[in-house]
């Protein structure tokens, strides 16, 4: 008769293998295998590695910058709805630079928790914070965040007279001519156009955005 005899340092990397796959975690911290947690009729943790990967994303953007930071973001917003119930959990007591960058992910979340959130920084004090708010709301095709961005083409800062023009034309295909790096005179002329735009329209336009 034939005997196998295995190589010590792979007995013992399956019988941990063979743990860990029959383990469980009490709420106490405890491992236990799943025949001594019922045994005990301990409640069991449910550790889900998405759960522990978006944690671990979010508390990232704290002090992630550049491509790190961009990275993070990129896979918060392929994982999307996902993202939302820790996103809304978490913004709260994050610092404005954080909010900004969860708003910007839930922009691309099509859920009412998504929306709602964006909603309510809509008026907040921080212009990127505000900005991002209203910006993620339009993609949503909410059209009350295009007061906000109209405000925004006059922003003293150049960057952000930008992406505000760019969110309007994405959101409602309109221009009127404004140019983000043109003279004062000549954007705020532009601006005017705008402001008679949506004088004539929000009317409309906010009933769309309901039955969205």
């Amino acid at each position: 008769m034939t005997v196998r005899i295995l190589h010590f340092g792979t007995l013992v990397a399956l019988l941990m293998c063979t743990f860990a796959c029959t383990s469980t975690v009490t709420q106490d911290g405890i491992t236990l295998t799943d025949e001594q947690a019922a045994k005990l009729d301990q409640p069991i943790v449910k550790i889900n590695a998405m759960e522990e990967r978006i944690k671990k994303s979010l508390a990232a953007l704290d002090y992630r910058r550049g491509s790190a930071l961009l990275r993070e973001i990129q896979f918060l917003v392929k994982i999307r709805e996902l993202a939302v119930p820790q996103i809304v959990e978490r913004i709260p007591e994050s610092a404005p630079r954080t909010q900004a960058s969860m708003l910007y992910v839930l922009g691309f979340a099509r859920s009412g928790p998504a929306g709602e959130t964006l909603v309510r920084y809509l008026d907040d004090e921080d212009n990127v914070v505000r900005y991002e708010a209203a910006a993620g709301l339009l993609h949503h095709g909410d059209m009350a965040a295009i007061p906000v961005l109209m405000n925004f083409l006059e922003a003293k800062d150049k960057p952000f007279r930008y992406k505000a023009v760019q969110a309007l034309r994405q959101g409602t295909g309109k221009n009127f001519g404004y140019e983000f790096s043109a003279p004062a005179a000549t954007r705020h002329a532009a601006l005017q156009r705008w402001q008679s735009w949506w004088e004539g329209e929000k009317g409309r336009l906010m009933v769309r955005s309901e039955k969205n």
